[in-house]
């Protein structure tokens, strides 16, 4: 999944659609926990942010009980940043997929395999000569999810390479503790981790990340620097954000209340197979294929058809995001319906 898959001019989409094709959330509430709008704010829109970012830094490395860190515009930033510093030092790179479009875009080199992703992370086996190697996790495209015990092995097993971990959907998963090696990184590590704050923070309008684990890999994104500086305003909102443990965790428990009822919903029709996944999306396979992917759009709700150069097992799913909003859970649930042929 490795096309630019943000890019739905090709579908006739209606006016109204609800747009579940990318993986951020969205919830009425986060107005409620954003800062107020005042005559502060527009000192934030007149003014430089803080170059530094001592202040955002600490507030990350103490949240998150993080060692180290270097801050991007939103991981793509840091994808941008880090596949820069690849070419330069030609190093031989190896790329686990289905992955975001953005890390295969970047690496326009040579010294680049693709290795398509195991169901189990154990069975992997790794170029001998590859010196890094791309991974996601969970995966958004595929809806796989590896453990961390899984993953620490992986590491353990290849010491001499250096992995980058995507785990821009990470924090949308209830128990995402259990899954992430955010916590096992150290400036020691022979991985880094990449985190993002678009999707259950609600950020996604402000770009904001960051990336955390081998001290030699993040040396080299700090001393590059930002592609974009993290403006003031989005400063002020990541730090107001962070203070709400407990409304992140209503909204991951949201998203999944979500998914059970829609899930419900597909299964009693026998033209559809679901994937059991733990992300903030649905996957689901109907007999009919793309034909009702478009007839899902033409309902007003557009998704990702998953497809391209991909195992079967992981192809001609339907992807759709599922969002915390009590909103659009009713308009989502109705168009469905509509779409199943259902009588309302």
């Amino acid at each position: 999944m490795a096309s630019n898959y943000l890019d739905h001019s090709d579908l006739e989409v209606p006016a109204g659609a609800l747009n579940l094709r990318l993986t951020n959330n969205f919830d009425e509430r986060y107005s409620n926990i954003y800062p107020s709008t005042n005559f502060k704010d527009a000192n934030l829109v007149a003014k430089y942010p803080d170059f530094t970012y001592k202040i955002l830094k600490d507030t990350i490395l103490r949240k998150f009980g993080i060692q180290n860190i270097s801050l991007g515009n939103g991981t793509e930033d840091l994808i941008i940043r880090i596949n820069s510093i690849i070419k330069e030092k030609g190093l031989k790179v190896s790329v686990l997929t289905p992955i975001f479009y953005r890390v295969i875009e970047t690496l326009d080199c040579p010294n680049v395999s693709v290795i398509h992703e195991k169901e189990s992370i154990d069975s992997l086996r790794l170029n001998s000569d590859s010196e890094l190697v791309w991974l996601t996790n969970p995966n958004l495209f595929s809806g796989n999810t590896y453990s961390k015990k899984s993953l620490l092995s992986l590491f353990k097993r290849y010491p001499e390479k250096r992995f980058i971990v995507d785990e821009a959907g990470m924090f949308m998963i209830r128990d995402w503790h259990e899954l992430s090696v955010l916590n096992n990184s150290s400036k020691k590590s022979n991985f880094l981790v990449l985190s993002s704050f678009s999707k259950a923070y609600g950020l996604a309008g402000l770009r904001c990340g960051f990336a955390t684990g081998n001290g030699d890999m993040i040396d080299d994104l700090n001393i590059r620097g930002l592609t974009f500086p993290i403006n003031s305003i989005a400063q002020e909102f990541l730090f107001s954000v962070l203070e709400k443990d407990h409304f992140i965790e209503e909204i991951r428990e949201k998203v999944q209340k979500n998914k059970i009822e829609l899930t419900k919903l597909l299964s009693k029709y026998n033209q559809i197979e679901i994937k059991c996944t733990k992300t903030n999306c649905l996957f689901f396979r109907h007999r009919d294929g793309k034909t009702f992917f478009n007839k899902l759009v033409k309902s007003g709700i557009v998704g990702l058809y998953i497809e391209g150069d991909l195992p079967e097992k992981d192809k001609d799913y339907i992807r759709l995001t599922i969002n915390s909003s009590d909103r659009m859970q009713r308009i989502l649930l109705l168009r469905l319906k509509e779409a199943l042929g259902e009588n309302l």
